[in-house]
């Protein structure tokens, strides 16, 4: 959801389910911040980190999310 309300667009899109799929597990989306460029930086690299293929790279709490975007902000 914050992808889509920093940047006007859905991280991914796909004219049916199957490629969707397909495309979430293969693709990774352009960065908040190459498609708005008022997007902080850091702000631009927290979002693509909650998007990572690899789960341990993502935040793995809400607390923690909560921390990163208050040390951004």
């Amino acid at each position: 959801v914050i992808y889509e309300c920093l940047t006007g667009t859905p991280p991914i899109t796909a004219e049916n389910q199957f490629t969707l799929v397909a495309k979430l597990l293969e693709e990774t989306p352009p960065s908040p911040v190459s498609l708005n460029p008022e997007v902080p930086q850091a702000l631009s690299d927290l979002v693509m980190r909650t998007l990572s293929k690899k789960p341990e790279d993502r935040p793995q709490t809400a607390l923690q999310l909560h921390d990163l975007l208050a040390a951004i902000g």
